[in-house]
């Protein structure tokens, strides 16, 4: 819902605003499963065990079990969100030729997470055995893998709860543009002004699920953050009405934030030219350096305890690899692991422990554009034609280590050495054994992205064109291999989901209070992985996006209109292809054919 105010006093004008939205989604899931590594003979020690398993494995042998709780059904996860602003602004004219507003804002949104169908490990545990206070009791429910469960025993080891997550925001701003000064060429403008804001997240992962008793952990989270920001902007025109240049014009602009929860202030600069060669030729040029502060969630992230499948390096199967020196395997040594050791991670997956950085610093980009403008004034008037080219660099990119890149980092950094900080996040028991790992993000990688933009607007009489287009070229990342001291460059343009092609043109004919619109839009497909094999996949490319939709909007009234559309009226549907079959494309959705009816009303 959505409500506005606005008023004009006889010296400045006023506008009120609230927006209230509710949302709910379900989402459900495979059952909860429980997973272990069993040598037989414990297998045969803990379970009644038939005789198509007894008589066909040896004592000494080891098996896996992956077994699933399908008498509960799916994991059922439930999204309540509830979202409320407000914005209040008052803004005027100061001696007729400077603009001037003022704005409060308000704004908070509450989550509710809620998981019915959570697995307790601290009542099944890893060797598939019921624990808990059941024992002491001596009233434990059975369990057997090899057996349908009973309704008493996932009354036991499975649980319910409600995670909820608050976050708010509330904004100050001010602002004042205006004329500065007269010059040949034309008027020097400048505007400036300061924004103020505070940030709050609350994370209340309930009791049980920072217990640490279910298959994850997450613990709670109330961290808050005051910006002030202050920015000037000028323009500057420099040339007027001579030969190749109607108006020639040049924009710079500074930025300083400062963070409560960084040291530093951040700052962001632009400078652009604005080239008119004629009415109906226009170049247009910016170069710009920004930054990215690290959001309050990336620096300070309470625990949250998982399982994940990791190579221990140290393994018998691993100690070899790393860097030519044989270092990993000096290093190893360091731990009292000797060659030929098994890891305890092999057979299982290993405990990784996440959490926030709050010595992250900020991202740095720097983004270069250029492209002209063509708007004929004779011949197809109502055309309008844009191409810009545009490269952007990133420094400083904040990267996940993950629990892989830590461990092998640990002992792959520099020879006969575990004093890092890799190292520092690897705990291992005395007998060397994995305990767990705590993945880390940094200010490591660098990314560059650069490609085309190309847009089309034509308007004839009833009818009109919007054509959007962006050719990628390069959508790369770079990374570092500490241990080597080498640099790896992926490009992943061209890449499922990362389309060299992409486009959208949109038509509408409008006859009095009737618009039909037509909208098709295209992407180009490519290889899920361009570094995948093909050994088990007759194709690892879908066929190329291309998604039709139709749209007829009627004004009833002034205040009153309904509309009415279809979406994807082809049906292409990305289930038809295993790359796509699990949606989280855009362009290739699984929703296929959709209608949509409704009505717009304004009070």
């Amino acid at each position: 819902m959505f409500s506005s105010i606005t008023h004009q006093f006889d010296s400045f004008d006023m506008a009120f605003d609230v927006t209230l939205a509710r949302t709910e989604s379900n989402n459900v899931i495979d059952p909860p499963f429980a997973r272990a590594w069993m040598q037989v003979a414990d297998v045969k020690a803990t379970f009644d065990t038939p005789a198509s398993f007894t008589n066909n494995f040896q004592d000494d042998d080891w098996i896996g079990f992956h077994h699933t709780f399908y008498e509960v059904g799916g994991r059922k996860h439930k999204n309540v969100r509830e979202f409320f602003s407000s914005s209040l602004t008052f803004s005027g004219v100061y001696n007729d030729d400077w603009f001037w507003d003022v704005n409060f804002s308000s704004g908070k949104s509450m989550n509710d997470l809620e998981n019915n169908t959570s697995l307790r490990v601290d009542r099944l545990n890893s060797q598939m055995q019921v624990a808990g206070e059941c024992v002491k009791a001596a009233n434990c429910p059975t369990f057997s893998p090899f057996e349908r469960q009973s309704q008493a025993l996932t009354n036991y080891i499975i649980d319910s709860f409600i995670a909820t997550t608050d976050s708010v925001n509330h904004a100050f701003s001010a602002n004042l543009s205006g004329d500065v000064y007269e010059l040949s060429a034309g008027t020097m403008q400048m505007s400036t002004g300061i924004d103020i804001r505070y940030e709050g997240i609350h994370f209340d992962p309930s009791e049980l699920w920072s217990s640490g008793n279910l298959s994850s952990k997450k613990l709670p989270l109330d961290v808050s953050r005051n910006i002030k920001e202050a920015y000037v902007e000028l323009l500057v025109p420099v040339l007027s009405d001579m030969p190749f240049a109607e108006l020639v014009e040049i924009e710079a602009a500074y930025r300083i934030a400062d963070y409560s929860t960084n040291e530093s202030r951040f700052e962001s600069t632009k400078l652009a030219l604005n080239w008119a060669f004629n009415e109906e030729l226009r170049l247009r040029s910016i170069f710009s350096q920004a930054v990215r502060a690290p959001q309050l969630y990336e620096l300070y992230a309470g625990e949250s305890i998982g399982y994940s499948t990791i190579n221990d390096p140290c393994d018998e199967a691993n100690i070899n690899g790393g860097p030519a020196d044989g270092r990993r395997k000096a290093n190893c040594a360091l731990y009292g692991i000797p060659a030929g050791w098994n890891s305890n991670i092999k057979t299982t997956r290993g405990q990784v422990r996440n959490s926030g950085n709050p010595q992250l610093k900020q991202e740095k980009a720097n983004t270069l554009t250029v492209g002209l403008i063509y708007t004929p004034t004779s011949l197809l008037n109502g055309l309008t034609v844009s191409v810009d080219y545009f490269d952007i660099k990133l420094k400083d990119k904040i990267s996940e280590f993950g629990g892989q890149d830590v461990m092998q980092n640990c002992v792959d950094l520099a020879p006969n050495s575990i004093s890092n900080m890799f190292c520092d996040l690897v705990t291992r028991k005395d007998n060397g054994d994995v305990e767990y790992v705590r993945p880390l993000s940094l200010n490591f990688d660098e990314g560059r992205v650069r490609g085309t933009d190309i847009e089309l607007y034509y308007t004839w009489d009833a009818l009109s064109f919007t054509f959007a287009a962006s050719r990628l070229y390069e959508d790369s990342t770079t990374t570092q291999d500490l241990a080597e001291g080498t640099s790896e460059t992926d490009n992943d343009a061209g890449e499922l989901g990362r389309p060299k092609w992409a486009s959208n043109l949109v038509t509408k004919y409008n006859l009095d209070d009737l618009t039909l619109s037509w909208t098709f839009k295209f992407k180009t497909s490519g290889r899920y992985n361009e570094d995948a094999s093909l050994d088990f996949r007759d194709s690892d490319s879908p066929a190329h996006s291309r998604v039709h939709n139709i749209r007829a909007d009627y004004q009833v009234s002034d205040t009153a209109s309904v509309y009415i559309g279809v979406n994807n009226i082809r049906d292409n549907n990305g289930g038809d292809h295993w790359t796509t079959s699990r949606g989280g494309y855009n362009g290739w959705s699984i929703l296929g054919r959709t209608g949509y009816i409704g009505v717009n009303l304004n009070f």
